[in-house]
């Protein structure tokens, strides 16, 4: 109390010396107390200048940082709306020269916010849904995404990725909520594609898996057969006594046990092929030798088989080829010997070679095998090339295709050609080989 009266009977000095009121100096004690009265209070607006200006650097800080969250989401979604869902506005954000702009509208319901959607993301995704997820955004502040095709401009429906973000907006518990959306087109059309990419690569595993144990079965099978009936060969050669009954059994018999080998040979040859391990070489040969040694070879086996079979070879224009003699060989063999197979007595096996074309250093060799006389059914011709397939009844026997087809079409594709099958417009079946070689620079 005596600071204060102090204090105020200082005051009442000051003021009759400001008013003119006394006509004496104030003494050295008013002096220095209306010197600490202006050093407090230059102090104290010192000190209030110090924090406005704190404040107002805390605040271009924050701001800056809104506007760059702001800016981020605006570069990184296509529409960022702020929405007051009870007071029916939305407040959307976007930049214009670099400036952040907010336009204001009025919303009354979720069409205002979200474009048509596909029928049938509509059925998932519906009026009451889009409520729930903007109810549960603003009351957890936690993110509600889904993605679904909206209606665009263009009349076309495209790929959005849809997400409400609840947010609060003062003490009260006010809240609103963040609408952001983004074309998701090109993810979503490569998750599609891979999805697809994926089930066709299982459909074709379990085709393959299937494929696989038919193989089986049908090698197993037709094993099976052969085996059986060079057992029955050799059981009924121990109880005949005419050699000439004996003879016919053991040659069945080791025909039979030929039919094995090959299969054998052919199983291990597809092996190799799938897995990569068969190699083909290039190395100069005389395509006209390779001919000639066929030739031979089957001019005999069709005279044993009373069939008659020819070659013609036009000129060729490149006889030195570059590539691999051994399998070309292989190739020809396969398809002439089961030409052979399929074609009765009497009837013939027509064999033609000629060079079709020359481009970028190759030339192409075309050989064409045609099984005269037979009546070749539709059927026959769309299985040529499938394992075991082709199978026909002569007299009691039965004829096997077996594997040589199959391995023959692996290894033209393997070599760089093509083979095809056909019934040669109703003369019998025919195959015709393209396989590409390089040549030998000296012209026959």
């Amino acid at each position: 109390m005596e600071i204060i009266n102090t204090l105020t009977s200082q005051i009442a000095v000051w003021k009759n010396f400001l008013t003119g009121a006394a006509g004496t100096l104030p003494t050295a004690p008013m002096l220095k107390t209306g010197a600490e009265v202006l050093l407090g209070l230059l102090v104290l607006l010192l000190i209030a200048y110090r924090f406005r200006t704190h404040q107002v650097r805390r605040e271009r800080k924050i701001r800056y940082r809104i506007g760059r969250m702001i800016a981020h989401l605006c570069d990184t979604y296509d529409s960022l709306e702020d929405v007051d869902w009870k007071k029916q506005k939305a407040y959307r954000y976007h930049f214009v020269d670099g400036d952040l702009k907010i336009d204001q509208r009025d919303i009354e319901g979720i069409g205002d916010l979200i474009g048509p959607l596909h029928p049938s993301d509509g059925l998932k995704y519906n009026e009451d849904y889009i409520k729930g997820a903007i109810e549960k955004a603003m009351k957890t502040c936690s993110p509600v995404e889904f993605i679904a095709r909206e209606k665009g401009s263009d009349g076309t429906f495209h790929w959005k990725a849809f997400l409400f973000q609840g947010v609060k907006n003062d003490k009260i518990h006010s809240r609103s909520c963040l609408l952001l959306k983004r074309d998701v087109d090109d993810s979503r059309s490569a998750e599609m594609e891979k999805r697809a990419q994926l089930s066709l690569d299982m459909n074709e595993a379990r085709k393959a898996a299937q494929a696989k144990t038919e193989f089986l079965n049908r090698f197993s099978q037709d094993t099976r057969e052969a085996l059986r009936d060079i057992m029955g060969n050799l059981s009924l050669t121990r109880e005949e006594m005419d050699p000439g009954r004996r003879k016919d059994y053991l040659d069945e018999s080791q025909q039979e046990a030929r039919y094995l080998m090959t299969m054998i040979e052919d199983v291990k040859e597809l092996s190799d092929i799938e897995n990569g391990t068969l190699e083909i070489r290039s190395e100069e040969f005389n395509v006209d030798e390779t001919l000639t040694k066929l030739n031979q070879l089957f001019q005999k086996e069709g005279e044993k088989r009373d069939i008659t079979y020819d070659c013609t070879v036009e000129p060729l224009l490149y006889p030195n080829l570059i590539g691999d003699e051994k399998r070309l060989e292989q190739v020809l063999l396969n398809l002439l010997t089961h030409a052979l197979l399929f074609t009765d007595r009497g009837q013939k096996v027509l064999c033609a070679v000629r060079q079709k074309l020359v481009k970028n250093k190759k030339v192409a060799m075309e050989f064409t095998v045609l099984c005269a006389g037979m009546r070749v059914p539709q059927e026959m011709v769309e299985k040529a090339f499938l394992p075991f397939e082709l199978t026909r009844q002569v007299g009691s026997a039965k004829v096997h295709g077996g594997l040589g087809l199959v391995v023959t079409q692996r290894l033209v594709t393997l070599m760089g050609g093509q083979i095809r099958a056909d019934n040669a417009e109703g003369r019998g079946m025919r195959y015709i080989i393209e396989l590409p070689f390089d040549f030998a620079s000296h012209v026959k």
